[in-house]
């Protein structure tokens, strides 16, 4: 009879937290949406476009959706092999920078991977100020840190509509 050993990775940090940065909108973002899709659906209904009329609508009911429900949370873990969160590992190698981004309720990483699946992703930083000053610099030692990210040109009409609108 052979044992088996058990191969478990050493955990630095660990913390739970959403999948996903959530905020509560206020009242007038449900109804400015409802307006943007009735504007084009009239459009579309003009130019006899069936399917971009549902198209809209089931663009609206998932902004609707992601804009009510809270995200479930998961575990994240800081392993001396990568970022675990899902099952998944994401090594250290291939991170080639992270920053931390500041939202209106939370902090969350930046995080640019050479990974041909994914580009960049977001990970929820814990509300404990030790802990989350103790995960940056532990990744400041495993990835560079990059200060100051350049805008896209998709993050500045975003940025743009936002102060419009005065929807964040």
């Amino acid at each position: 009879m052979t044992q088996k050993k058990e191969t478990s990775s050493v955990v630095f940090f660990e913390w739970e937290a959403p999948i996903r940065y959530f905020e509560k909108k206020p009242a007038g973002y449900f109804k400015a949406l409802v307006a943007l899709g009735v504007l084009l659906s009239l459009l579309f209904y003009f130019l006899s476009e069936t399917l971009l009329i549902v198209l809209v609508w089931m663009v609206v009911f998932v902004a609707y959706v992601k804009a009510t429900v809270p995200p479930p949370s998961t575990l994240f873990k800081l392993t001396k092999f990568g970022i675990q969160f899902f099952e998944t590992n994401v090594p250290y190698t291939s991170i080639s920078g992270f920053t931390v981004v500041k939202k209106k309720e939370g902090e969350l990483l930046r995080i640019f991977t050479s990974l041909p699946a994914v580009a960049e992703f977001f990970i929820v930083l814990p509300a404990d100020q030790p802990q989350k000053a103790g995960i940056v610099e532990f990744l400041k030692e495993k990835a560079p840190y990059i200060e100051k990210i350049p805008r896209t040109d998709i993050e500045k009409i975003a940025s743009f509509l936002e102060r419009v609108t005065g929807f964040g």
